[in-house]
């Protein structure tokens, strides 16, 4: 378990410090472990990059209030590659607009997804999914290209942005 309050308080700027939750306790793999052992399998994203993993959890864990916090992994698309966290919120959402749309914190909804584009940048929180959205892209193979708004074109129709088919 990490005190995110009292590590390190130059990780985050002067900004992004409004933004931090307080008294927060976040628990977060150690990353650079974990990619040490996929290494000895052949596997991982080069020293240079696991490190700016783990710093980049660090500062998402600060700013988003989550309770638990780990990399889910890289998605590549055709124009710029999604670096995806998986985590768990404290605090529940309103009740969504669609019935069948389950609550955050139960089923599809228990895990919430944040992607970047670049690891020493801002992570954007992935909306929650819904059951239209699941069956969309269960029924078909799509390229992603990059571009959270971007329209999915796509047999059958897709009825989201791409922001929805990578949640989904």
């Amino acid at each position: 378990m990490i005190d995110l309050l009292n590590e390190n308080p130059d990780l985050l700027s002067k900004v992004d410090r409004g933004m931090v939750v307080k008294d927060l306790k976040c628990s977060i793999p150690n990353y650079l472990e974990q990619a040490e052992m996929l290494e000895w399998a052949g596997i991982g994203f080069g020293e240079n990059f696991n490190f700016m993993v783990q710093k980049s959890l660090k500062r998402l864990a600060k700013i988003s209030g989550a309770k638990s916090l780990q990399l889910f992994g890289k998605v590549l698309a055709t124009e710029q590659d999604y670096w995806v966290a998986q985590g768990v919120l404290t605090e529940s959402e309103e009740v969504p607009s669609n019935k069948l749309q389950e609550l955050r914190g139960k089923g599809v909804n228990a895990s919430v997804f944040w992607v970047t584009h670049n690891l020493m940048g801002d992570w954007i929180q992935l909306p929650d999914a819904e059951p239209e959205h699941i069956m969309g892209a269960r029924m078909m193979k799509k390229m992603l290209t990059g571009n959270l708004n971007a329209s999915v074109d796509s047999c059958p129709p897709f009825n989201g942005k791409e922001r929805n088919l990578l949640r989904a």
